[in-house]
């Protein structure tokens, strides 16, 4: 199983480069993953 990090240790570069933040979803009340989206609005997840 892959080791999880939480998306705070990677996701300060990306909204540096300027992402943003669109929501951030828990499962079971845990941080599960963070839907981000680039400058052209193009969404992704950090899991």
């Amino acid at each position: 199983m892959r080791a999880r990090r939480n998306w705070r240790s990677s996701g300060p570069w990306r909204t540096a480069a300027g992402a943003t933040v669109i929501r951030e979803d828990e499962l079971q009340g845990k941080p599960d993953h963070v839907v981000m989206a680039d400058p052209e609005g193009n969404e992704f997840c950090l899991v």
